[in-house]
C-alpha cells in the first residue's frame, strides 16, 4: 500500500512538472504579454543604476501598481502615449509590467505615469539577487 501512495505522488509530481514546461512554452508566441509562472517579466539585460548601493534594474521596464475600484482606463492611456508596451498583467495583485521604448527617459516616464488617475505606485523593476544582504528594518 505505501508503495503505490509513493508511486502516485512521483506521477502526480511528474506530470506538474510536465504541465508547467508546456505552460512556458506556451507563452512564448504572445507578444503583448508574457505569462511565466514566476510572475517576472523577461528581460534582455541588466543595468546599473550608478547609485552607490549597486542596485541593478531591467532597462527599460516598470512595475505599475493602480488602484481596483478607478480601473486601468486612465494608465492604458498613458501607457500608451508614452509609446511603451504592457509586458505582464499581474494575476495575484493589481499591478503591470512596461516596456519603454529605447527613446523614453525613465525617470520622466515614471513623473508622468506616477501623476495618472488610479495609479498607486511606480517603481523600476529591481533585480534581486539571493545574495542581497537584507537591508530592511521593520
Amino acid at each position: 500500500m505505501k508503495g503505490n501512495t509513493f508511486l502516485t505522488i512521483a506521477l502526480l509530481a511528474g506530470l506538474m512538472l510536465a504541465s508547467s514546461c508546456n505552460l512556458l512554452r506556451a507563452g512564448r508566441g504572445q507578444a503583448h504579454v508574457t505569462e511565466r509562472p514566476d510572475n517576472r517579466p523577461a528581460t534582455d539585460s541588466v543595468v546599473d543604476d550608478g547609485n552607490s548601493s549597486g542596485e541593478e534594474y531591467a532597462p527599460h521596464t516598470l512595475i505599475i501598481s493602480y488602484d481596483p475600484e478607478v480601473g486601468t482606463a486612465a494608465l492604458d492611456s498613458a501607457v500608451s502615449a508614452l509609446g511603451a508596451t504592457v509586458i505582464y498583467r499581474y494575476k495575484m495583485t493589481h499591478a503591470i509590467a512596461i516596456r519603454l521604448p529605447d527613446s523614453q527617459d525613465i525617470h520622466d516616464a515614471i513623473r508622468s505615469l506616477s501623476a495618472t488617475d488610479g495609479v498607486l505606485h511606480v517603481s523600476r523593476d529591481r533585480i534581486y539577487h539571493l545574495t542581497d544582504p537584507i537591508t530592511h528594518t521593520y
